[in-house]
């Protein structure tokens, strides 16, 4: 079977969510008789991995900016605004709404994807 890195797997199979996580191997394990990589060399490569996901994220995002769609608020947005809920789960701030609050439905037309949510305004 021929290996391929986590970063050529990603980049083919471009999966919507990537859990990173560093490896260490656990005590009374096999995986604690190989050799260590250089912590400098794990950061490196996390780093990016994180980048390409983060990429990945973006450019599937990209597509539903312009879009409008149906959302619930569900709470205050952390920094500023309103968090909120499109049918199938996707995170959408609405930056400055005093005309709703959590617990209402609104529809809302995408401004902006970051890689964690997107940002839109009501319609």
């Amino acid at each position: 079977m021929k290996r391929i890195s986590n970063l050529h797997w990603t980049g083919f199979y471009r999966p919507d969510k990537v859990n990173i996580s560093r490896y260490t191997p656990r005590p009374h394990t096999e995986a604690l008789q190989f050799r260590n990589i250089d912590t400098r060399i794990v950061v490196e490569r996390s780093g990016k991995l994180h980048r390409l996901c983060n990429q990945i994220k973006l450019g599937k995002k990209e597509d539903m900016v312009g879009k409008e769609v149906d959302v619930f608020i569900s709470q205050q947005a952390k920094v500023k605004g309103l968090m909120s809920r499109t049918a199938s789960y996707k995170p959408v701030v609405i930056p400055e709404s005093g005309e709703f609050s959590p617990g209402q439905r609104c529809r809302l037309k995408i401004d902006e994807a970051t890689p964690g949510y997107f940002i839109g305004h009501p319609v």
